[in-house]
């Protein structure tokens, strides 16, 4: 496995909300890689996702911040949610390769989004400016043409089965979630009532 030292990682998403799923599987792969730094990402507009209706960006923003806070290595990054525009993993890319333009970038997907990668905007240009670091999810495990292209990296990691779909589900339906996310974020999904009217 290629060790990076002074790599950036990029791990993108609704994180709506973030739970502790997105935590494992950032840390286990900024310890694997070696990576000094990995910023989480929230969208604003995904090009690809068909949900009409998220959480403000603001309580997203808050909920990642407060998840993060004992974790020197991560950042959160607001460059897409500061964006009016879609959201392009290709347009994040060139942002971040441009402020480190010494380092590697490495960016983090889930093995089944690898499936769909050659819709996303500029996917060989993606992968001439960073690695793409994938990572299995369990809901899609067939092996994709692209594992095997030199700017990929298969990493095994945790098997997290927690989405947020399925915490946005409980809190609807009044059911337990405290155990699956961040202590912080638990009160604050509590105190402000979110995802009790889906």
């Amino acid at each position: 496995m290629k060790k990076v030292n002074n790599g950036i990682g990029l791990f993108g998403g609704t994180f709506d909300p973030v739970h502790i799923g997105h935590l494992i599987v950032a840390e286990w792969l900024t310890e694997v890689l070696e990576i000094e730094k990995t910023y989480f990402i929230p969208t604003k507009i995904h090009p690809l996702k068909k949900r009409p209706v998220i959480a403000k960006a603001e309580a997203r923003l808050e909920m990642l911040s407060r998840a993060l806070e004992t974790y020197p290595n991560f950042k959160v990054s607001t460059f897409e949610l500061d964006r009016d525009s879609v959201s392009y993993s290709i347009e994040t890319i060139k942002y971040f390769k441009n402020k480190y333009p010494q380092k590697e970038i490495y960016y983090f997907i889930g093995r089944d989004n690898l499936d769909n990668f050659l819709q996303w905007k500029g996917p060989f240009e993606i992968l001439e400016l960073c690695y793409l670091v994938v990572y299995d999810r369990g809901n899609n495990q067939e092996t994709n043409d692209l594992i095997s292209h030199l700017k990929v990296l298969s990493v095994e990691s945790p098997l997290i089965e927690i989405s947020s779909s399925h915490i946005r589900n409980r809190i609807a339906k009044k059911m337990a979630f405290k155990s699956l996310v961040p202590h912080q974020v638990f009160e604050y999904i509590t105190r402000n009532k979110l995802y009790t009217g889906q």
